[in-house]
């Protein structure tokens, strides 16, 4: 079944995992959803994807002065340490990717942006109308753009990042992800490294010193 009560072929749905992803699509009627979400596991036996491991978000429109917003840029690199220690229980590979794009990140504003949003599957070819967003994270570029007048928190910066270098984590996992990397972004450095000691969570187990020193090419 679909989300809409109606039969489908296993390949013709995708698993609804995401209500960050699916809010692109707004005004769709959702027929290659499928509703039998506590059958994930045999869906995913079947090959049926999920939401989240298919869209691919697309700037489709950006409006206004570009403006380099190079303070909160440096607050994101000077606190790589401590991001990486709320995260390090998603592995070493993610935290690789997690340094080599906050290492090189610029953050960029604009008075508007527009997103689409797309789905190019065997059976399931889908593209979302465009959306007004607060920010979207452009990982080729490795560019982050924000809206103007821009939030003086780190969510919309953290929301879109984390979704996508985290695509299988839930957005209820993420969200909480989000927000205490936006309390340690708030702090010092050293009131941060004391906050997440407090929390019971140590300096990352992994050692991860530079970033140049990987070979990110490797499987």
């Amino acid at each position: 079944l679909n989300i809409n009560n109606s039969f489908c072929f296993y390949d013709d749905v995708l698993i609804e995992d995401s209500d960050w992803y699916k809010n692109y699509f707004i005004g769709d009627e959702f027929d290659w959803l499928s509703k039998l979400k506590d059958s994930q596991l045999l869906l995913e036996r079947l090959g049926v994807k999920k939401l989240s491991e298919t869209v691919i978000l697309e700037l489709d429109f950006k409006d206004g002065e570009e403006r380099f917003e190079n303070e909160k840029t440096k607050i994101l690199r000077d606190r790589i340490n401590l991001y990486m220690r709320i995260l390090q229980d998603q592995g070493q590979d993610f935290l690789i990717d997690l340094k080599a794009c906050l290492e090189k990140i610029e953050i960029i504003s604009f008075e508007k942006l527009m997103v689409k949003a797309s789905i190019n599957e065997d059976s399931l070819k889908i593209t979302s109308q465009a959306k007004d967003v607060d920010s979207f994270f452009d990982k080729q570029s490795n560019e982050l753009y924000l809206v103007r007048p821009i939030s003086t928190n780190f969510i919309n910066i953290f929301k879109p990042i984390l979704h996508i270098l985290l695509p299988t984590v839930s957005d209820s996992e993420l969200i909480q992800l989000a927000a205490l990397c936006d309390q340690i972004s708030g702090k010092s450095i050293d009131t941060g490294s004391q906050y997440l000691s407090e929390l019971g969570l140590k300096p990352s187990k992994f050692n991860i010193e530079s970033i140049d020193d990987i070979d990110l090419t490797s499987p």
